[in-house]
Parts: C-alpha cells; sequence; structure tokens
C-alpha cells in the first residue's frame, strides 16, 4: 500500500479491489450502488442519468441494470451502444469510471431474476399507468377492477447489461491523486498506474 488508506501499488490487486466495490455496489445505499450513465443522443452530445447497480459479475465484467423499454436511454442505446458509467466514494475519496458496450437482455431466466429481487415499489414503476389498474403486493387478490400480476416482468421493462471495456480508479484521498487504467482485450484486462 502507499499509506494506510490508499491502493495496493500491484494493478492487479487494484483491479480486485474495483471489482469488490462493484460488487458491494449492489446493495441499497452502498457506495457505488448509484452510477451515472452516459450515452450518446440523437444530436451527438452527451446524455447523462443516474442508474441503480443490480448485479455485477466480475468473471464477464458485466454490469446489469434495470430500465423503462420506452426511455430515451434505450432509443439512445439502439442508435449507438457505446456508453460510460461513473460513481463516487465520498468515504474514501475514490472514483471509479467504466466504459463499455450496451446491449438489452432477451434472456428470460436472466430478466425473471432481476425481476424477482425488486421491491413491489419499483416493480409498480413498471406498470401502465391507467387509473383503472389495482396491483396488490401479492399475486394480486380478487378485487375490482383489473388486475395485473407482479410475478412475471411486463414489457415495459428492461435489463440492460454493460460490458466492460475499460475501467479507471481515482484516488484522490491525498495531494498527490493515484490513478489506474485498465482495459481489455481478448477477454484479459491489462492495466497500469498512470503517472501525470
Amino acid at each position: 500500500m502507499t499509506n494506510d488508506k490508499r491502493l495496493p501499488d500491484d494493478p492487479e490487486q487494484v483491479l480486485l479491489h474495483i471489482w469488490s466495490a462493484l460488487e458491494g455496489g449492489t446493495k441499497s445505499h452502498a457506495p457505488f450502488n448509484l452510477l451515472q450513465f452516459a450515452t450518446v443522443a440523437y444530436n451527438g452530445k452527451p446524455s447523462v442519468r443516474t442508474i441503480v447497480l443490480r448485479q455485477f459479475t466480475r468473471r464477464l465484467g458485466e454490469l446489469f441494470f434495470v430500465t423503462d423499454a420506452g426511455s430515451a436511454k434505450m432509443s439512445q442505446l439502439r442508435s449507438n451502444n457505446h456508453v460510460s458509467l461513473v460513481g463516487y466514494d465520498p468515504a474514501t475519496w475514490t472514483q471509479i469510471r467504466l466504459s463499455g458496450l450496451a446491449s438489452v437482455s432477451q434472456d428470460e431466466d436472466e430478466r425473471l431474476a432481476q425481476w424477482n429481487m425488486l421491491s413491489t415499489r419499483t416493480r409498480r414503476s413498471f406498470l401502465p399507468r391507467d387509473a383503472g389498474f389495482r396491483v396488490d403486493d401479492q399475486a394480486c387478490e380478487e378485487g375490482a377492477g383489473p388486475q395485473i400480476q407482479l410475478s412475471v416482468p411486463p414489457a415495459a421493462f428492461a435489463l440492460v447489461k454493460v460490458t466492460l471495456v475499460t475501467v479507471e480508479l481515482l484516488d484522490v484521498s491525498d495531494e498527490e491523486h493515484v490513478q489506474y487504467n485498465f482495459n481489455r482485450a481478448d477477454g484479459t484486462w491489462s492495466g497500469n498506474r498512470s503517472r501525470d
């Protein structure tokens, strides 16, 4: 370690540190749970919004989040699937910046697994806004008006996978900022510490 609070000197250990931070980021209110997600808008300008990290798969270098299939970001991803994400942990003064290629999962098992992990409140946000619909927390009890099953993801539910291509960690906890950059080529990650 460069000091007690900072990162290991070995890039491989730093990459493992990043993976652990992203895995931890799948828990509510954890550092890196909320990431800024940037796409390219039709006018060629960046478009940024916050997403909730739902899953990270270290072995594949993939992260997942959910969104409304009719959202602007989905339209932008169909036009250009190159994306960037950034997260910051104020407790450690650490930023993680990611870039990759986004795709929409069509795997029904993957979609169902993510759907089942969502809270009822979040599931409801994917349902039609028609006032005639009544939704219970369970599988919908009998009652007035049409009922919607919450056990199956609706068409509006999109599971987005980002396959990471580059990863950067920046530690600004000291006067000398420490930055590591990693790139993936042929499924293998390589990286080094950047020096100003």
